[in-house]
């Protein structure tokens, strides 16, 4: 007579599979959570980007006078500067507006990528007759997604930037 006898619980190798598996899953959800945070943090820095962008447009247009395009029209990069840098606001006129309004967006543009900010920042403002073109370019995170005439070469990898072109019309209607 033949005695069968029925076996009880895993076996190691069935064991160390699973762990396997296991940890196969937790290293792929790991790397899926780390590509969503940098893609985060990169739609992030676009959004701040764009709206400081917006944010020069708006001061130039609302010191839309013909000095005071005159006096945006830096045509260069404009360098962060420190953020602890004095700007004093003066009403002498549009070309004072546009100095202190330049000053407050270098200022912006001084944080750095610990705190907010943005590494190897530079900002640039363009103005051709009545159109004006406010260019931020950074050095992000990732492939390389611009091309821009915004700060020369002086950023190489994983460059990104935002450029936004407008018409600006003084008060009086003229352009």
């Amino acid at each position: 007579m033949v005695c069968h006898t029925r076996q009880q619980g895993f076996s190691l190798i069935e064991v160390l599979v699973t762990l396997v598996v296991l940890s196969v899953g937790i290293m792929g959800a790991a790397g899926l959570q780390f590509s969503a945070m940098r893609a985060n943090e990169e739609a992030l820095q676009r959004t701040r980007a764009t709206l400081l962008v917006e944010g020069m447009i708006e001061r130039i247009r609302a010191n839309a006078a013909e000095a005071g395009l005159k006096a945006y029209a830096t045509n260069t990069s404009v360098m962060p500067s420190s953020t602890t840098q004095t700007c004093t606001q003066s009403s002498d006129g549009p070309a004072a507006v546009a100095q202190y309004d330049i000053c407050e967006w270098q200022r912006e543009l001084a944080l750095d990528g610990s705190n907010g900010g943005f590494r190897n920042a530079q900002g640039c403002i363009s103005v051709s007759a009545n159109e004006v073109t406010v260019a931020l370019a950074w050095q992000g995170t990732g492939a390389t997604t611009a091309q821009g005439e915004c700060g020369d070469d002086a950023i190489s990898v994983a460059r990104k930037d935002v450029v936004l072109k407008t018409v600006v019309y003084s008060a009086d209607g003229s352009s």
